[in-house]
């Protein structure tokens, strides 16, 4: 008799402590995402570098979106005239921040914003026209202060 009880109160144990993990769990995406979204504010302007063997994104916050499980955010970027949702890493704009990276191919600005040694390329693709600083300087000049 007193194993069945034991069993009822581990039970009831489990339920409670599957309640509180996942109430837990959802007060860690509100922090996260408040976060976030105080750190990238809509409006403001920002450089993100994709995974990809592309240009890099340099634009403005638009809105956040959370419905791939994370919050990312939406930018218009100023470069390629697009709405685009930003998985990469993204940092605030800074004149400096981008002359240093448009000095680099798109590995070695992963490795620079990343601080890692993962996710380099595999294979270039040379049919891509990345842009110089030149390019960005007279589109942005148009759009930034």
């Amino acid at each position: 008799m007193i194993k069945w009880l034991q069993n009822i109160i581990d039970r009831q144990a489990q339920l409670l402590a599957n309640e509180q993990i996942a109430e837990y769990k959802q007060n860690q995406r509100m922090i996260k995402s408040f976060c976030y979204k105080s750190e990238f504010p809509i409006g403001s302007k920002v450089i993100v570098r994709s995974n990809e063997w592309d240009n890099l994104v340099v634009g403005e916050v638009i809105s956040h979106d959370a419905s791939h499980g994370n919050i990312i955010a939406v930018v218009h970027d100023y470069i390629s005239n697009q709405d685009v949702f930003c998985f990469g890493i993204i940092r605030l704009y800074s004149k400096d921040l981008l002359n240093t990276l448009l000095k680099l191919n798109p590995d070695e600005q992963w490795l620079i914003l990343s601080r890692t040694c993962t996710n380099l390329h595999n294979k270039r693709d040379n049919n891509i026209h990345l842009k110089g600083i030149d390019e960005y300087n007279e589109i942005l000049n148009k759009v930034i202060d």
